[in-house]
């Protein structure tokens, strides 16, 4: 795999830009992992390759799953100067880097997950442009037998506790 000295091999798409929670302007940016070099039966299963997903609250209440990461100028810059769009010409996703995934534990108890695009990350040689192209076909056959695969563990965990299920039921006597 071309994860280069451990690194993780990344897509992302640019979303545009906004304003920070500091005023400051921003770059909105998905991350996912790229799948395109993972093969079923050996890699682990990834049925939601997004970094993150987390629930926004529109203006008009409604709520939407968003996957958006708010990158700095600085740092928005370092991505691009490690990013590859070679295979990227006709897919969703707009480049592709490799970096560590690092994810710490906030106040509230949630896991975050981020891209580490930092100048530490640069100047350790942590950062780099991956050496073969994107192949998005791939990447979404990967995804989609991860899901499918994912299903199945899920239905033969349901059907391994219904004996448990129907055995605590019959314990049960109902008075009437």
């Amino acid at each position: 795999m071309d994860f280069g000295k451990d690194l993780t091999r990344l897509v992302f798409r640019e979303l545009g830009n906004g304003v920070g929670k500091n005023g400051r302007p921003v770059h909105r940016v998905e991350f996912a992992y790229a799948c395109d070099q993972m093969q079923a039966g050996i890699d682990k299963p990834v049925p939601n390759p997004y970094l993150k997903s987390y629930r926004v609250k529109e203006v008009n209440g409604k709520v939407r799953i968003s996957h958006a990461d708010y990158l700095s100028e600085p740092v928005y810059q370092r991505l691009m100067k490690y990013s590859s769009a070679a295979g990227m010409e006709s897919c969703r996703w707009d480049g592709m880097v490799c970096a560590d995934v690092n994810s710490f534990i906030t106040e509230k108890g949630k896991s975050m997950v981020y891209v580490d695009l930092s100048r530490q990350a640069e100047a350790e040689g942590r950062l780099s442009v991956p050496a073969t192209a994107f192949a998005p076909i791939r990447h979404d056959c990967f995804v989609k037998q991860s899901l499918a695969e994912v299903g199945r563990q899920r239905t033969a965990e349901a059907l391994h506790r219904l004996p448990q299920v129907s055995e605590s039921l019959s314990d049960v006597s109902l008075e009437l």
